[in-house]
């Protein structure tokens, strides 16, 4: 259950995703709509990104 190291030039926001998608629990874990609805957001938000 080792996990890479993330870089820390990754945004809190992408982090946040990431750790949502490793969660050991599945039904924690987010379905593919809900990742697509988050990215989108995350590419419509400027400020979030480097």
């Amino acid at each position: 259950n080792a996990r890479p190291p993330l870089p820390s030039s990754c945004p809190p926001v992408l982090r946040k995703l990431i750790h949502l998608c490793w969660s050991r629990r599945p039904e924690k874990r987010p379905d593919f709509e809900e990742i697509v609805g988050f990215l989108e957001g995350y590419s419509e938000s400027p400020e979030d990104q480097p």
